[in-house]
């Protein structure tokens, strides 16, 4: 596990050892948001000053907010809409493909986190040591509640309305990778923290072929990286305390 890898425009820099080279690696953390400013979920937090913090959003009046928090604000240019599933598949652009954003394509190293959450950036070189040492592409946790088949993702998922108005297309995207020789039983991670090594021949490819089943199952976009994590083995482990 990472920090614990087990497997399955000016801005600062932080210095870490990377393990084959001694190298300084550049780290970014970022988050985004996508709606109107009354459905915002970002909360107030310390922010690590040795990292760049990046907010992505559609809408300037939480850029605003944001950037008087301590994030580098980028304004995202989708329209802002009241829909919860637009806006929902807006915000997985910069969740799941954060290599075709130009101010994070300098960094060795990006972690995204949900504006929701918490965390102790502090630890993040360890998590990176530990990455790297596994020849990882990428650290995810693993899920806090369930684990063990993807329908228990699937049936938790159904209970909020915003999942739920996208039931068949879920379950037409469950069907056809199960058709594909893919299982229900697997690892299941959650997606609110991502770590992932930009240096890495896979983290793209994953990055890519996320976004493209995102679009195939539907907001819920654990459901559909249980399943694209079955096609790659350089995926691991990360800390599942990241407050702490």
């Amino acid at each position: 596990m990472v920090g614990g890898c087990g497997q399955q425009t000016g801005e600062p820099m932080t210095r870490t050892n990377r393990a084959s080279t001694g190298a300084t690696m550049r780290i970014a953390i970022y988050t985004t948001y996508c709606g109107s400013t009354g459905n915002r979920t970002i909360v107030q937090q310390t922010l690590n000053r040795d990292f760049p913090h990046y907010f992505f959003s559609n809408n300037p009046q939480i850029l605003r907010l944001a950037q008087e928090l301590g994030w580098i604000p980028i304004l995202l240019s989708l329209e802002v809409s009241e829909d919860p599933v637009v806006s929902a598949l807006q915000a997985k652009i910069a969740k799941a493909v954060p290599h075709l954003f130009p101010p994070l394509k300098s960094h060795d190293f990006l972690f995204y986190i949900d504006d929701k959450i918490p965390v102790h950036a502090a630890r993040l070189p360890g998590y990176i040591r530990a990455l790297v040492d596994s020849n990882g592409a990428m650290a995810v946790r693993p899920h806090a509640l369930l684990s063990g088949n993807i329908l228990y993702e699937f049936g938790q998922a159904m209970l909020q309305p915003r999942y739920k108005t996208q039931w068949s297309k879920t379950v037409d995207y469950i069907t056809q990778e199960l058709k594909k020789g893919f299982a229900l039983e697997c690892q299941l991670y959650w997606t609110s923290a991502i770590l992932r090594n930009m240096n890495h021949p896979d983290t793209e490819r994953i990055n890519s072929l996320w976004y493209e089943h995102i679009n195939r199952c539907g907001t819920e976009c654990q459901i559909s990286f249980n399943f694209v994590a079955q096609r790659f083995t350089s995926i691991r482990l990360l800390n599942p305390d990241l407050a702490g």
